[in-house]
């Protein structure tokens, strides 16, 4: 092609004609075939922004951001809304086009910005997968809500997207290519790794229950400490229940495989809170990122297992995590398929402690040694009840953590376990028995004043055998009510 605005030059191109297609095993098949450093497109994808709504900032209700919406992807340069100014429920209505190259591991990150903030604060974040895109009827999925994560609990945004792959050329523009690379087949199938968006369908209300939250690891966190290294854990918080992990030392890619047991209210708050700290020796922890789980969504689903979530509030890094929900009403033992730890754990012993009716709250599952023997349960008086709470075992623990209902304890309604064979001895105080001990602080009063201006901060560490609970502060208080 000879070039213009200049007196003499030229330059060779080659132009092809991919053709589109909306086979998916297509898709799948050129995803399978593709060699390592092949960056050629394998399908465009087309995503139509119409609206967001619910985007209120928790801290200041009568803020109203100027939001816009921002698309990336793991090799173009991102794309972008215009920005709609001081609303909480903006129209978008644009349409993006994006090329998708690797269709396993590709995805497009979604964050609603607000650009009257000074650092383009995001509002809230989701994530399509591309792979899981693929799965789903005819490679699109129909224009609805989804949800945002982030500071308003209630943000969605309402999008549809569909996937059309692109076959090669015949005659391959690139030099050295053989004629048996150009064509694609289309026979074969190829099973997707990943579920699609039947996992992002949530319930319309939070529904009473219990969650049983796993935290196995992080990813590709940010570098804290001198070294570039962090020290890592992270802080699981619904409504008045809080729980820890442990801190792993000197690593960006902890290994956590912590078990916490979260008990949803109907009607309660629909977001369990995961954030990330670095440790410090000295000085207050430092934030390392932040998610969000959306309760409704797991109670729709049942059981999620080995979810990636990106992490928000930080430059970069990922946190796995797997859920289960139970219902008030359940009565049939927990499935552990497709939900264990990311490494492989012996099997749990049989149930060793008898559920107990309370109306208390159980914040996280205190952890015992695995000897410790299991005793065997007399009933006392139990009346006649419909539905029994089900248990679940910790793989690692050795002890089963019962499930109480929400109703109001009654003296008729006890159980109790036949004395076990000691395990250790406590002085004067005799043998300790095997078995799962239930402690909550309710308040503390008269307590000392360490502050300036007469008062405190308290709050409860729970320690027993190496196993620790920490309550929440309670801030400028002598008499400070925990129910921890």
């Amino acid at each position: 092609v000879d070039l213009v605005d200049t007196e003499s030059g030229k330059v060779q191109v080659t132009l092809s004609w991919l053709p589109v297609i909306d086979d998916s095993s297509a898709v799948k098949t050129a995803a399978k075939h593709a060699k390592p450093n092949d960056d050629s497109a394998k399908g465009l994808v087309h995503i139509y922004i119409d609206s967001c709504s619910g985007l209120f900032n928790q801290r200041d209700p009568t803020y109203k951001p100027s939001p816009m919406v921002r698309l990336i992807s793991n090799h173009e340069k991102s794309q972008q809304s215009w920005p709609k100014y001081y609303t909480n429920d903006p129209i978008i209505e644009q349409g993006f086009v994006m090329l998708i190259r690797a269709p396993y591991t590709d995805e497009i990150k979604i964050d609603v910005i607000d650009t009257a903030s000074k650092k383009d604060d995001v509002i809230g974040t989701c994530t399509i997968r591309i792979w899981s895109l693929i799965e789903q009827p005819g490679m699109e999925y129909t224009l609805q809500p989804w949800l945002l994560k982030g500071n308003s609990p209630d943000a969605k945004i309402s999008m549809s997207a569909s996937l059309r792959g692109l076959l090669p050329p015949q005659c391959s523009p690139r030099k050295g290519q053989r004629p048996s690379e150009a064509g694609v087949k289309t026979t074969e199938n190829f099973s997707a790794p990943t579920s699609g968006l039947s996992d992002l369908t949530y319930d319309d209300k939070v529904l009473p229950g219990r969650i049983r939250l796993l935290i196995h690891k992080a990813e590709e966190l940010e570098k804290k400490d001198v070294g570039g290294k962090s020290d890592p854990y992270v802080v699981i918080s619904y409504e008045t229940q809080r729980a820890e992990t442990q801190v792993c030392k000197k690593t960006i890619s902890p290994v956590w495989d912590h078990e916490v047991w979260v008990d949803i209210t109907e009607n309660g708050d629909n977001q369990i809170t995961l954030e990330l700290f670095d440790k410090d020796k000295i000085g207050k922890d430092e934030k390392m990122g932040r998610t969000t789980i959306d309760v409704r969504r797991i109670s729709k689903q049942k059981k999620l297992s080995q979810i990636w979530d990106n992490l928000i509030g930080c430059k970069s890094g990922k946190i796995l995590w797997s859920a289960e929900f139970f219902f008030d009403t359940m009565v049939q033992e927990p499935d552990n398929t497709n939900f264990s730890k990311t490494e492989e754990v012996p099997a749990a012993p049989e149930p060793s402690v008898v559920p107990v009716k309370s109306g208390y709250r159980e914040e996280n599952a205190v952890q015992r040694d695995d000897d410790i023997p299991k005793p065997s349960s007399i009933p006392v008086h139990l009346p006649e009840v419909d539905e029994t709470p089900p248990s679940i075992s910790s793989p690692d623990s050795g002890y089963d953590n019962s499930v109480s209902t929400k109703e109001a304890y009654t003296p008729d309604e006890v159980t109790v376990s036949s004395p076990a064979d000691a395990v250790s001895t406590l002085g004067y105080m005799g043998n300790v028995l095997g078995g799962f001990l239930r402690v909550t602080v309710h308040r503390a009063e008269d307590l000392v004043d360490k502050d300036i201006g007469g008062k405190s901060d308290p709050y409860v560490v729970i320690r027993y055998a190496g196993q620790k609970n920490k309550s929440k502060h309670v801030k400028g208080n002598l008499n400070p009510e925990f129910e921890f």
